[in-house]
């Protein structure tokens, strides 16, 4: 089992914990457990291996996870069957990072080996609502709402990667403060 990435709930009683094929979630109060295979009961259309993985905020029971086959994935730790609610195509490449805004309307951003930052609004479904170009592979993205500190309305985004400049945040600040 290789774990890449694992993230606690907002509420701080779960953690999630992805990597290749893994997709699992386990509680943070009593004894040790097996924890919930989110994977259990889901088809293998393509590659459900996860780079990153991060809570909704806004929707306590959901959660987001960057496939190494490009797609973002939402879930739903509460579903039963399947628990894979949406796949969201769009980046060419593998998804290195995902962060949720802790906002309404909950938005996500993506960041991805085809050099490039995505914008999504989880209320809209199947498409990206903006796509920000990198001078090259975008390793991290991070996002500051108004209450942390964020600047403008909408709060402040930024992304990084193999160039070692970060000059996406000006892009995705002026667009997060337009709305698009």
């Amino acid at each position: 089992m290789v774990v890449n990435s694992c993230a606690v709930s907002p509420d701080g009683s779960r953690v999630a914990v992805a990597g290749r094929e893994l997709l699992r979630t386990y509680s943070l109060s009593g004894a040790a457990q097996q924890g919930v295979d989110l994977l259990a009961h889901t088809r293998k259309a393509s590659s459900h291996s996860s780079n990153d993985v991060s809570w909704l905020s806004q929707r306590p029971a959901q959660l987001v996870t960057g496939s190494i086959s490009g797609e973002v994935l939402l879930w739903d730790t509460t579903r039963r069957g399947s628990r894979l609610v949406r796949t969201m195509a769009g980046h060419g490449r593998a998804v290195n990072r995902v962060v949720c805004t802790s906002d309404e309307p909950p938005r996500l951003l993506s960041g991805s080996q085809d050099c490039t930052v995505r914008l999504w609004d989880l209320n809209v479904r199947n498409a990206a609502q903006l796509t920000f170009p990198a001078a090259g592979e975008v390793r991290d993205v991070q996002w500051a709402s108004p209450a942390q500190g964020g600047v403008g309305g909408s709060g402040t985004a930024a992304g990084g990667g193999g160039g070692g400049e970060a000059p996406l945040a000006h892009c995705l600040a002026a667009a997060l403060e337009t709305g698009g």
